[in-house]
């Protein structure tokens, strides 16, 4: 999903979604709801509320995006305030414990995961189509604003679900860095997907091997593992 929000320009939007779903965590703490419907409905309202100010604005994506997340997080604080009680540790959202996490939570990450990667595959030609020209695309027929919401879900699903396994920061890099690496060492659509996946599954089995030798946290060995491959590839390329 990240290498299709890569090309669409769609970088910053995982973040968005990620601190989104801290207030829907915050409001289904508060009234006794699931937490990762909650996260995902807040994921959802973020990313079709920003879809709409842009296009009903006329404001850049980034500064529409900015409005939405700050907002959201601000809601989550004064939420967690009125709460009477209610703590929220900021390292458990931003860089969740994955090698605490339940036989509940890992089945429902893999069937989302699955469902989302079997769909992308199916429709990949028509994505890409969208995400390198989205003008050309409408030209030609295609239902873009079909295609262009149902991008949303699909980033909104994979988001929070990362989020709720990993924690917002993992979630977020592990959608933006490793595609940013793929578009530098990808000289076709094939070859930058196949990139975007090969990549981040490596740096993960990496990052979680340093972690369990130096006993730090996972995600956040991960991130620093996806960080120092770009800038090894980006400073190679440069040289060349």
């Amino acid at each position: 999903v990240g290498s299709f929000a890569v090309m669409r320009g769609w970088a910053i939007f995982g973040d968005a979604l990620a601190h989104g779903a801290i207030a829907g965590l915050a409001a289904a703490y508060l009234i006794g709801f699931d937490f990762y419907l909650g996260a995902l409905a807040a994921g959802l309202l973020v990313a079709f509320s920003v879809s709409y100010l842009e296009r009903r604005t006329g404001l850049r994506g980034d500064v529409v995006i900015a409005v939405t997340f700050t907002s959201m997080l601000a809601l989550a604080v004064l939420m967690l305030s009125r709460s009477g009680g209610a703590v929220l540790n900021l390292e458990d959202v931003l860089f969740a414990d994955v090698m605490a996490s339940s036989s509940e939570g890992v089945l429902g990450t893999v069937i989302f995961s699955a469902a989302v990667v079997a769909f992308l595959v199916a429709f990949r030609r028509t994505l890409l189509a969208y995400v390198t020209d989205p003008l050309w695309s409408e030209a030609a027929g295609m239902r873009t604003a079909l295609v262009h919401y149902t991008m949303l879900m699909l980033l909104s699903v994979t988001v929070i679900t990362a989020f709720m396994t990993v924690g917002a920061i993992p979630a977020v890099a592990s959608m933006i860095i490793p595609p940013a690496t793929a578009l530098l060492v990808s000289n076709s659509p094939r070859s930058y997907l196949l990139a975007s996946a090969l990549i981040p599954s490596l740096s993960c089995l990496a990052g979680t091997a340093v972690s369990v030798l130096l006993d730090t946290n996972v995600g956040s060995t991960v991130v620093l593992v996806y960080a120092a491959l770009f800038v090894a590839v980006a400073l190679s390329r440069r040289r060349a």
